[in-house]
């Protein structure tokens, strides 16, 4: 039984708690807004910069949760270095509902999370009203980044050198990431800067240079094994797909294939998104996100 552990309300509709998951993992967990439950799960190495902007857009009229997962912003990892599958995140996922008191909210995810909230919808059918993966795979994202397989087919050597000299790899790893030259980087080679704001992808890697190196990695190999493909066709919950059309990381036809593997799911292609594709294009995801949520009769029928 996930036990809620101490709880702090920081104004009106807005609070940050952490909940005890299955494993006596302490998931943070923060609320604002009122209304019909959104729940937001992240990407592997963030903790909500994905969420910036919508947000501010769709609070007053919904309780909108964003969790961090475990190993990830301000929850804890778990004692068991390998307790962190797919179907460990959906449990932990599971505790927070359960803390909240919410029965089947619809789940938003951005990249990995997509995999999670996948694999959550297909555990527990029960607890889902809605779900909107956005810039994500169903499965193994690394066979299919930039078109190749090349990270995919490096990952073992990559975990072999972790695993080898990991204080070296940690420094390395802090001291880099949290560098104009690694923002430089990672901009140049996927996003629309002319579509965002410095601030809205710059604490992505201020907040990756902090994470555990083996934390990461064990979750990224998680990332290179785990699909719901063959899976896919059993989900009988209102789905909308958004992809970037030109997505790198996660190429749109990806997104093309779950939602005709998905029975009527919806797509949204957004005409020059990046993997970021809800920064850059807010208000066009805003609007499809709200007519998604009102076409089908999901916000009158959420349970919270």
């Amino acid at each position: 039984m996930a036990k809620d552990d101490r709880g702090s309300n920081r104004s009106a509709g807005e609070q940050e708690r952490f909940v005890r998951s299955f494993d006596g993992v302490e998931i943070y967990v923060e609320s604002v807004g009122s209304g019909p439950p959104l729940v937001l799960c992240d990407g592997i190495g963030c903790d909500g910069y994905a969420w910036s902007r919508l947000i501010p857009a769709f609070k007053d009229r919904f309780q909108i949760i964003h969790l961090h997962h475990r190993g990830h912003g301000r929850s804890q990892p778990p004692p068991e270095p390998n307790a962190l599958l797919f179907t460990d995140l959906g449990e932990d996922l599971l505790a927070v509902l359960d803390a909240f008191g919410i029965e089947r909210p619809v789940l938003l995810a951005h990249s990995m999370g997509v995999q999670v909230i996948l694999e959550f919808a297909l555990q527990h059918p029960d607890r889902v009203a809605g779900l909107v993966p956005m810039c994500g795979s169903f499965g193994r994202p690394l066979d299919t980044l930039h078109d190749s397989d090349f990270t995919g087919s490096m990952l073992p050597h990559i975990l072999w050198l972790t695993r080898r000299i990991p204080r070296t790899f940690q420094r390395l790893w802090t001291t880099l990431l949290d560098t104009e030259l690694a923002y430089n980087y990672g901009t140049y080679i996927e996003l629309r800067t002319w579509r965002l704001r410095y601030g809205d992808w710059r604490p992505f890697f201020t907040h990756l240079a902090t994470m555990d190196v083996p934390v990461f990695m064990r979750v990224l190999e998680q990332m290179s094994q785990h699909t719901t493909e063959d899976r896919l066709h059993q989900l009988r919950v209102p789905t909308l797909v958004v992809a970037g059309a030109k997505d790198r990381f996660t190429p749109v036809r990806l997104s093309e294939r779950m939602q005709q593997l998905i029975p009527d799911a919806e797509l949204l292609v957004v005409p020059g998104g990046t993997h970021c594709a809800p920064l850059e294009f807010p208000k066009l995801v805003h609007w499809r996100l709200d007519r998604f949520l009102r076409g089908r009769e999901i916000e009158g029928g959420l349970a919270g």
